[in-house]
């Protein structure tokens, strides 16, 4: 036996809405119950070939058209039942049964039902019901699973201590570099806002700066006053959440506190929410000569573009972005760590920046090494092989343009290779001012600061190396990096790869203006007030 269908019933055949079969005698119309249930009717009949045709329920003319009917290969789907009345062959639902249970499995035949309309009625009741039942039983148990789940987590499971101390430690770590943009080669007028309707909504007059960065543990950013202007007034930076158009932050900020350099807004806390698409918006309110924020090039990502109401400066030939580096820490913590670190005990954290990786890729040996395997080179992502050998401590230094004043230089040293067995392996850097010999930075002479010798106690351990200054100073530096094979130790396999390299910067380097917290504008409302006082 074989079921058929007009092409053009093929796509409703197979979606998801709930569908009756109705066998139906040749020539006879059946009344549909329900017509507005939200099932969808289909009618089989018996055509003179003795063929099963599927067909809509108001008509079957275009079914009997033989070039147009094709053969089923797959039962329709969410079938409730199929009605066979009192006035049709019963052979022909059988046999219909049959056929779907040959191809769709057992677990997939809808219900036969023989009857008036009163009767289908009552079957799928019954089912409704049944089905009804069924969902009660699957959410009760359902509760109960999750019931037992929440209280083996609560009494039963306890999260493991190292666990426990890495998220401490990660709450307890300074802000970290995110994003540094290329220096600031020119400057742009911060505009003055005209406030579009009686609601002081400011729309018409903004820069606006799209950030490469979401919003998940971002603790605050820089921007380059190139000019502090002579006006009075005051500057306003907000923080968008571009897709809900919402408000993270909002930092007012008055011309008399500003100065050349860098000023920083930043986050009581770095946030916790999951904005992908953030968007800075910059404006001034007041009189005189505004300031001037630094100016770069946005270079292969002009999306990042810095979009200006009063036009850029001609000398820019590529699209410009605003200056500026971001700030990112654990999500949800103190940006300054402040109430975290004295509840601990301990003196609070500077910033940390990662070094560059084109200072790392320059990396060069400082002394020769003979082999006929890899054993020094630039791995990508600022990481660099630099292998031991017999007799001889390897010896690689690179140099640090970081414009910024450091305390410390620091990095991580391990082995690659899990084929390695050669325990005590040791690496050690050294942090010197520009010029220093590698033998004399070995040897502690005229260096500014260097890490002791770390030693693996097995392959597969991970050391931190860090060279700390007793005063900061600022670069330009040459980092050299030693490993030494302990006595007797074999070769083979030891491919030793220093990696994440970071400075820990001096605070007071990084600007020359105090941190701006949102909501810090009683300056500003205070100059408000007499501003309006002055026009009054």
């Amino acid at each position: 036996m074989m079921l058929y269908a007009h092409h053009s019933n093929f796509r409703s055949l197979y979606d998801g809405a709930p569908k009756l079969l109705l066998l139906a005698p040749q020539g006879e119309m059946l009344p549909h119950p329900w017509k507005n249930s939200g099932f969808r009717f289909l009618t089989l009949r018996i055509d003179g070939k003795q063929r099963l045709v599927l067909s809509d329920a108001d008509g079957y003319a275009t079914a009997d058209i033989d070039a147009k009917l094709q053969p089923l290969s797959v039962p329709p789907t969410n079938v409730w039942a199929i009605w066979v009345p009192g006035s049709c062959d019963r052979n022909a639902g059988e046999l219909l049964m049959k056929w779907w249970s040959q191809l769709a499995g057992e677990d997939a035949i809808p219900r036969l039902v023989h009857g008036n309309a009163a009767t289908l009625t009552m079957d799928l009741l019954a089912y409704s019901l049944s089905a009804v039942a069924q969902l009660a039983r699957s959410n009760a148990n359902l509760r109960k699973d999750i019931a037992a789940l929440r209280e083996t987590l609560e009494n039963h499971y306890r999260i493991p201590r190292d666990v426990e101390e890495l998220l401490e430690n990660l709450r307890l770590s300074p802000l970290r570099l995110a994003f540094s943009s290329p220096p600031p080669h020119g400057s742009i007028a911060v505009p003055a806002a005209r406030p579009k309707n009686a609601s002081n909504q400011v729309e018409d007059c903004i820069l606006r700066q799209i950030l490469p960065i979401g919003a998940h543990g971002l603790g605050g950013l820089d921007l380059e006053i190139t000019s502090p202007g002579s006006g009075v007034g005051w500057i306003t930076a907000e923080l968008i959440a571009g897709a809900a158009d919402a408000q993270l932050a909002r930092w007012r900020v008055p011309f008399s506190m500003l100065r050349k350099g860098t000023l920083q807004l930043r986050l009581d806390k770095t946030l916790s929410q999951l904005h992908r698409l953030l968007q800075l918006r910059i404006y001034a309110e007041g009189a005189g000569e505004f300031p001037t924020l630094g100016i770069c090039s946005a270079g292969l990502l002009p999306e990042y573009g810095l979009q200006s109401p009063v036009g850029l400066p001609a000398e820019n030939e590529k699209q410009p972005m605003l200056a500026i580096r971001i700030w990112g820490g654990f999500p949800g913590v103190s940006t300054g760590v402040a109430r975290t670190a004295q509840e601990a005990g301990l003196p609070l954290a500077n910033p940390v920046a990662p070094v560059s990786e084109a200072d790392m890729a320059d990396t060069k040996l400082t002394r020769e090494i003979k082999a006929s395997y890899p054993c020094f080179g630039y791995l990508g992502d600022g990481r660099i092989l630099l292998r031991p050998l017999p007799n001889q401590i390897s010896a690689a230094v690179t140099t640090l343009s970081t414009p910024d004043t450091i305390y410390a230089v620091s990095c991580t040293v391990s082995v690659d290779d899990n084929r390695c067995r050669t325990q005590q392996l040791a690496a050690r850097i050294v942090l010197t001012p520009p010029g220093i010999s590698v033998d004399d930075a070995e040897r502690g002479r005229g260096i500014l600061a260097a890490s002791e010798w770390v030693e693996l106690a097995d392959p597969t351990d991970v050391g931190v190396l860090e060279a700390r200054m007793a005063e900061p100073r600022q670069g330009p530096f040459d980092l050299h990096l030693f490993t030494r094979l302990p006595a007797g130790g074999a070769i083979q396999h030891v491919r030793m790869v220093f990696g994440a390299f970071e400075t820990e910067l001096d605070p007071a380097s990084l600007n020359s203006m105090p941190p701006v917290l949102p909501g810090a504008d009683d300056g500003a409302a205070c100059l408000e007030a007499k501003m309006g006082v002055v026009e009054g």
